[in-house]
């Protein structure tokens, strides 16, 4: 996949896709790629999505694509919370100050497509 845009508007970009993950795979790392604080949010997204965690693991790895370039070091998946959705985004809150240019309490959306058995997510910041 290509993608293009205005270096001048944005700082980064990512793009992931993922094959949905079974239910036992899903509830076998909830654990470890929720924090606390979305619980309720993730509850709620499951209600309307049949792979919540899959959409979630595949959001984080989009919003680590497109932060690295400004934060230019690892963080996990416990970094961004999950705070709203629709029917196409995602918006997660940073839990914790990454670097001077992404702050504890940055929000970052996420944009999302579902597909027959995988789906697409980008963020732009």
């Amino acid at each position: 996949m290509a993608v293009v845009i205005d270096a001048s508007a944005y700082k980064g970009i990512g793009l992931d896709i993922e094959h949905f993950m079974s239910d036992k795979r899903e509830h076998d790392l909830q654990k470890h790629l929720l924090c606390e604080q979305e619980q309720t949010q993730f509850k709620l997204l499951g209600h309307v999505c049949s792979h919540p965690l899959t959409l979630v693991f595949s959001a984080k790895e989009s919003i680590f694509k497109a932060l690295y370039p400004s934060v230019n070091a690892f963080f996990g998946f416990e970094a961004a919370a999950l705070i709203e959705f629709n029917n196409t985004q995602l918006r997660f809150e940073i839990t914790k100050s990454l670097s001077d240019l992404v702050q504890k309490g940055t929000q970052v959306t996420v944009h999302y497509q579902h597909f027959e058995n995988w789906l697409l997510t980008e963020c732009c910041v």
